[in-house]
């Protein structure tokens, strides 16, 4: 019996110790519990990999597949457990239950990006309730962007982007006694009295270079092709077909894009939808009328499930999508971490606002030149850019990443128009996009409601969004612990 005591002595102490090493799940434990009345899992933006505990056990019921978690970028770790019983005091379970995913997935202790969070369930009214609700550890994350997932998420992006129609100014019929040949009144015998190549007007076309060539003038292009796709593309007719015997090269000259779209032709955009399973840039753009804005879109990786939205919410809108330009950053065009500065970490592309098909060619564009790399982006320096590039604008909207923090965020305070930041995802939004929207004055919008109002963190409270708790304390918006 002395035995049993002394073994249970020794087993006592020893894990006293061992719980003493560990402070960083002491912290976990003692932030606030979000109480929600069942957990669902997070639906866009990134993969979650489920490891299932049984009601008031601590050991992994399953724990295959956890390989993929080894390269991947974790983004959040959630404890889920439930209410009941109600009056007991689960911190001793739940720290066993963090102490056996620190032995699985050491790494995960020490990723400074990833967001913990204790889940408490309130709908396990009793045992056999509680029983069948989840218990265990969710894990979020993304796996690391290759040459592949990139060529995935723009096929997405082109999938969303509308075909443009052109339609041609209608020709005055002019009264006659004769019949009216329409074919030779709009088409010029036989060649449409407007010729486009790759949606830019063409200004001179000929077998002879140096004939085309003489009406080139500053922003023209020259360039040829093959005859035969002249001829399929009919910008060649039959009539032609004498002054290219014997020819191989058609030459081409080219309008500037911008003069191409002074010549008044009507211009309608047939939209393609691709439905998402989480619709949160849809339904905020359609709910809140910004004006005029300057748009700052993160394009790094797994964000394409938003940014189509973006393409797709401007072709539906038409003439009152109200854009002004567009800003797209991809935190340094593949920069290793590194390498990059402060506020010169670079990857970031602008354009006024023309068409729905110039910006998804924006937003590939800018993702073709890298991905990011880490989880954390230039998010300041990008909208600080952007203000300094345009100046006709009068909302600045951020399509943001709700699990990305801003590695820049000291430079917010040199932010000096409201930001109103569009946070994507379902899960509460990064303490950095608090921080920004606070500073400048700005708003936050989610899916289904909008922030406008941030005394509480003035007046040193607790802001609530979403179950997670922020505080303003020592210049900086920071996660509430107890």
């Amino acid at each position: 019996m002395k035995q049993i005591l002394l073994y249970l002595l020794l087993f006592s102490i020893a894990e006293t110790k061992a719980q003493k090493k560990v402070p960083f799940i002491d912290s976990i434990l003692n932030n606030r519990t979000i109480k929600i009345p069942v957990y669902k899992l997070a639906v866009a933006g990134n993969e979650s990999k489920v490891l299932i505990m049984e009601f008031a056990k601590n050991e992994f019921v399953d724990t295959a597949g956890i390989s993929v978690l080894n390269n991947a970028e974790i983004l959040s770790i959630d404890l889920v457990f439930t209410d009941y019983p109600a009056k007991l005091d689960l911190k001793p379970l739940n720290k066993k239950r963090f102490m056996a995913l620190s032995k699985l997935l050491p790494n995960a202790m020490t990723n400074p990006y990833t967001q913990w969070q204790m889940i408490r369930q309130m709908n396990g009214y009793s045992k056999e309730t509680a029983n069948g609700m989840l218990h265990g550890f969710v894990i979020n994350y993304r796996k690391k962007t290759t040459g592949a997932e990139t060529r995935k998420e723009i096929a997405l992006i082109k999938s969303v982007t509308p075909e443009e129609i052109i339609i041609e100014p209608e020709i005055e019929k002019q009264p006659s006694k004769k019949k009216v040949n329409h074919w030779e009144v709009i088409h010029r015998n036989g060649r449409s009295k407007y010729l486009f190549y790759n949606d830019r007007q063409i200004k001179s076309i000929g077998p002879d270079k140096k004939i085309v060539g003489k009406e080139i003038e500053k922003r023209d292009s020259l360039f040829s092709i093959p005859v035969k796709d002249a001829f399929q593309l009919r910008l060649l007719t039959e009539g032609d077909k004498s002054n290219y015997k014997g020819k191989d090269s058609v030459y081409i000259l080219l309008y500037p894009k911008k003069e191409t779209d002074s010549f008044l032709l009507k211009r309608a955009y047939k939209t393609k939808v691709v439905h998402q399973r989480d619709s949160t840039v849809l339904t905020i753009l359609k709910r809140n009328k910004f004006r005029n804005m300057l748009m700052v879109v993160d394009v790094t990786g797994s964000m394409s499930s938003y940014t189509s939205q973006v393409i797709q919410w401007i072709s539906e809108e038409g003439n009152q999508q109200n854009l002004k330009s567009m800003v797209c950053f991809n935190d340094g065009d593949g920069k290793q971490t590194e390498v990059k500065q402060i506020g010169n970490t670079g990857g970031i592309y602008g354009e006024a606002y023309q068409d729905p098909i110039q910006i998804s060619e924006l937003i590939q564009t800018t993702m073709n030149q890298g991905s990011g790399g880490d989880l954390a982006e230039n998010v300041c320096e990008a909208i600080l850019k952007a203000i300094a590039l345009f100046k006709e604008y009068d909302d600045v909207v951020l399509i943001a990443d709700s699990w990305a923090p801003a590695r820049d965020i000291t430079l917010a305070a040199q932010i000096k128009k409201p930001v109103k930041i569009v946070v994507c995802g379902d899960y509460a939004p990064h303490e950095d996009y608090v921080e920004i929207a606070y500073k400048t004055g700005g708003s936050l919008h989610l899916t289904n409601e909008d922030i406008t109002d941030f005394s509480m963190l003035k007046s040193g409270k607790q802001l609530i969004i979403r179950g997670k708790n922020y505080i303003f304390q020592n210049g900086r918006v920071v996660a509430y612990l107890k």
